[in-house]
């Protein structure tokens, strides 16, 4: 009787480990930079039937790469994009809007990231984070970002123009991390913010 219920117990623990598993396939490409990467983030559009992804990262870096809903093209031909910073690029927001890293530097773009336009927002910190919001019950879009000395803006204009307004965080720690989920949102960051 032990041995039939050790082995049935056998079974049934090998059963649900090699059920449970899920195959993940990782496949090296070329980035056609030497330079270190930070981020990487994607938009569809609807219309055109294509992703863009978009990988951000050191002295400026940003690639761009366009493939179809097909999986044509799925990160095999990056493109390097001219943005006229040499600023560190720490992420972009939901849907490759919005850049943002070193020193303050803030982009936007309207072209799912093959063109990027400068946006003074008056703030000296690093950026480290960014979140879209959308609040339904308004039609309303916002961007927030987070970074250095407790550094958060927004961005309440939808017109995408240059207005960022700063916001109290209450604390100087450094926020590296935006999320928001319906009306509600969390920023986390260095030493337990």
């Amino acid at each position: 009787m032990k041995t039939r219920f050790f082995v049935l117990l056998y079974l049934l623990t090998f059963s649900t480990i090699t059920l449970s598993q899920v195959n993940y396939y990782y496949y090296p490409m070329n980035s056609e930079t030497i330079n270190n990467l930070y981020s990487i983030n994607f938009s569809n559009d609807y219309y055109s039937g294509s992703y863009a992804t978009i990988v951000t990262g050191a002295s400026g870096t940003v690639l761009r790469n366009v493939s179809g809903y097909n999986g044509l093209n799925l990160g095999t031909n990056w493109s390097s994009i001219q943005t006229g910073s040499q600023n560190d690029f720490r992420g972009t927001t939901q849907g490759n809007s919005y850049l943002f890293g070193f020193s303050g530097t803030t982009l936007y773009s309207t072209n799912r990231g093959l063109n990027w336009i400068n946006l003074y927002n008056n703030n000296p910190w690093n950026l480290y984070s960014g979140s879209n919001f959308i609040d339904s019950s308004y039609m309303d879009s916002r961007v927030f970002l987070g970074g250095g000395q407790g550094t958060i803006l927004v961005n309440y204009d939808s017109n995408y123009t240059t207005y960022w307004r700063q916001i109290q965080s209450g604390t100087t720690n450094t926020l590296k991390s935006i999320f928001f989920n319906g009306n509600a949102g969390w920023i986390s960051g260095t030493n337990g913010a």
